[in-house]
């Protein structure tokens, strides 16, 4: 019992994290229709200034607000100078905006190489020092429930957000037909930045929440937008219900995966689970083109 109840708390915190994150991928996905793999990298620049801010001794509330405007001016930079242009000169192809996207993330990954090193920073808070909550040999720390409060009241937002605005009523139907979009005064190209401030909001907010549960390191950026990708591709293409469920099917396989099998095979465990949707159910679980 005390097996099954440890597994469960290791499948619900990386499992509301990453579905948070693969969330905000899939607004963008389904709107801008790009895989924008540099989202991965939008995660870092969250928790790297985060860190920075308060090694210069900033408060945690101050380093929460520059981390989120570092990461929604970067996204919006990439947004308008790279996808943007690219579209403009009738250049863009989802083949064309995932390489640009791939390079991106390559590129910034190699910038926090370059200004913070290859050694792995630690982000000590002292809510992360108090005393796990014990339930006979299964643990979970107060940081680890905050975690995952956190990311299901962000998810709700975003998705109430989508729901229930205009601004999410204008997100959905330029996802659905960005032509019949513009035909009826909505603007795709500012539908399209929406989108990508949505995911930004999104990724600060889970890059300071991973930095603090995983750490830093400059090499995470290629892992994080693969889980991204592969939690989008299992729950439905630009589904933001399905990215949380594809999350959480995911997770589960991968703990289960590593606790029964191997621990160190929960990576080639979920590449495995994509490649089964990719052929044997495209659309993903729930298999809606929607937001």
């Amino acid at each position: 019992m005390e097996i099954a109840l440890q597994l469960l708390i290791n499948t619900l915190i990386p499992a509301a994290l990453f579905g948070l994150m693969a969330s905000g991928f899939s607004v963008f996905l389904n709107v801008a229709k790009i895989v924008d793999l540099s989202q991965g990298a939008l995660v870092l620049i969250s928790g790297y200034s985060f860190f920075a801010a308060l090694q210069h001794g900033a408060t945690i509330l101050i380093g929460i607000l520059l981390s989120s405007v570092v990461t929604i001016t970067v996204a919006l930079l990439i947004n308008g100078f790279i996808y943007e242009r690219l579209r403009r000169n009738r250049k863009l192809s989802q083949v064309i905006a995932m390489i640009a996207s791939a390079g991106v993330l390559l590129l910034l990954q190699n910038s926090f190489l370059a200004i913070f090193g290859s050694r792995t920073k630690v982000i000590n808070l002292p809510i992360k020092n108090l005393e796990p909550i014990a339930f006979g040999d299964a643990t979970i720390t107060w940081w680890q429930i905050i975690i995952v409060t956190v990311s299901a009241l962000a998810w709700i937002a975003l998705y109430s957000f989508l729901k229930k605005t205009r601004v999410g009523t204008a997100l959905r139907a330029t996802a659905d037909n960005a032509e019949v979009a513009e035909i009826v005064g909505i603007s795709a190209r500012v539908s399209r930045r929406n989108a990508m401030l949505i995911a930004a909001t999104v990724c600060s907010i889970a890059g300071i929440l991973a930095s603090l549960e995983y750490n830093l390191d400059p090499n995470q950026g290629v892992d994080i937008a693969i889980k991204d990708f592969s939690r989008a591709v299992i729950g439905g293409v630009g589904s933001v219900p399905g990215a949380m469920l594809g999350s959480f099917v995911i997770q589960t396989a991968e703990e289960l995966g590593g606790w029964f099998w191997n621990a160190a095979y929960k990576q080639v465990i979920s590449l495995m689970l994509v490649f089964i949707f990719l052929i044997w159910k495209p659309t993903g679980i729930l298999g809606k083109k929607k937001i």
